[in-house]
């Protein structure tokens, strides 16, 4: 009885043996192997619309067996992609799509099986996606007034912002009434459209502009702007600088410096002003090639206005606002050996006054180099306080300054004779 005893449990021994060894042939966990486990190296992730962001894991526990890794997100208008190295670190980049209507919370999960030993981990990390930006139609450039004669054409550029791969549904265009519009639209290879704009026989002193927009998304934008209308005056001489009387309106054409070469644009502005409020507006029109300014009365002072191209200036022209007239008491200086004579303005470009000895007289400074002034201290040579320079809307202006060389680099104020050069 005994024997049969033991020969029914070695039996059931080599049952036991024979059921594990055809487990682990089977695959199964032989116990030699641990837990995986899954580390993210942060505890939370974000994304803005239309980007991707690459989240960082680590797998412990392998222990040299092959597992596989496998990334999902909450969402499927997000895309995941996974690189992992021979250590089992790796990254998981997460791209959101061009638009997001409104801020998520989503969760991405990474799955590791070791199919080899029926093991496997799964941990999740939160992922933020941003909004995307508003869909917004704007000007191309700060964009406040226009020139025009009756009838005349002119082209405003504007461009459409956070549009990313959606489709415009509906857009439109409204002017004042009288005046008409053709439009051509922004496209991804011309991301500034335009409004071309043709003024009525009676010009009027204002343009109400609308551009409405709609897209597949169901987002809607629109732009509402009145710009001033600036007649356009008689045409001056092409010049760099010109000396221009308080209250009066210049009219420039539009050219390279005193060449015949047209300039490329489609609006204008002013740069700078010395005395806030001097300049009351600057009006450019593309087509007819000419850029008007409108001064101020009872202010002198100096200014510096530009054409511009959607908003990357292409020339700018200095004023010298003031009543001196160089013709009233101009300074000749005759050559004796060649009886030729040389007529010199009575103060320096940009001076407001020829008084010895005063601040007021030493005028702007120039570079070799550059058409364009610098302007002086105020209170004289030993000053350090800067003269205030002022934007259209009468903020002021922060300067800076980038030293190059040594003190005979340093721009000096300069006489003119002023029939060569104004």
């Amino acid at each position: 009885m005994k024997r049969i005893s033991l020969l029914l449990m070695a039996v059931l021994l080599l049952a036991i043996s024979f059921s594990c060894n055809k487990e682990n042939q089977a695959g199964g966990n032989s116990g030699n192997y641990g837990d995986l486990a899954i580390f993210w190296g942060s505890d939370e992730y974000t994304v803005e619309a239309g980007q991707s962001v690459a989240m960082a894991f680590t797998v412990v526990g392998t222990e040299g067996a092959a597992v596989k890794c496998t990334p999902s997100v909450n969402d499927a208008d997000f895309t995941c992609k996974i690189k992992v190295n021979p250590d089992y670190t790796g990254i998981v980049t997460v791209t959101a799509p061009d638009i997001v209507l409104s801020k998520k919370r989503l969760t991405v999960t990474l799955l590791v099986k070791d199919n080899g030993h029926n093991r496997e981990a799964i941990e999740e990390v939160p992922l933020v996606a941003n909004k995307s930006e508003d869909l917004a139609v704007e000007f191309a450039a700060d964009i406040k007034s226009m020139a025009a004669k009756a009838g005349s054409s002119f082209e405003i550029p504007f461009v459409i912002k956070g549009q990313g791969s959606a489709t415009l549904k509906s857009k439109s265009v409204t002017l004042s009434d009288g005046w008409a519009a053709s439009t051509t639209w922004p496209t991804a290879e011309n991301p500034t459209g335009s409004i071309e704009v043709t003024a009525p026989a009676t010009l009027t002193n204002s343009l109400n502009v609308k551009i409405n927009i709609t897209d597949n998304f169901n987002r809607n934008a629109q732009l509402d702007e009145t710009i001033g209308i600036v007649p356009i005056e008689p045409v001056a001489g092409a010049a760099n600088c010109f000396i221009v009387a308080p209250g009066s309106t210049l009219t420039i054409n539009a050219v390279k410096g005193n060449s015949a070469e047209k300039l490329d644009f489609d609006n204008a502005g002013l740069i700078w002003q010395d005395n806030n409020g001097m300049v009351r507006s600057v009006s450019g029109n593309g087509t007819e090639k000419v850029v008007v300014v409108a001064l101020a009365s009872g202010k002198s002072g100096n200014a510096l206005v530009c054409a511009r191209k959607g908003d990357e200036i292409v020339w700018s022209w200095h004023l010298w606002v003031t009543d001196y007239n160089p013709n009233d008491d101009p300074f000749v200086w005759t050559n004796t050996e060649t009886s030729k004579s040389y007529t010199f303005m009575d103060r320096n470009l940009g001076a407001m006054s020829n008084a010895q000895k005063d601040w007021t007289s030493f005028g702007l400074f120039y570079q070799w180099g550059r058409k364009d002034p610098f302007v002086s201290s105020t209170g004289g040579l030993e000053s350090s306080v800067e003269t205030k320079l002022y934007d259209i809307d009468g903020n002021k202006l922060e300067t800076k300054c980038f030293p190059r060389g040594g003190p005979e680099q340093r721009p000096v104020g300069r006489r003119l004779r002023y029939q060569d050069h104004l």
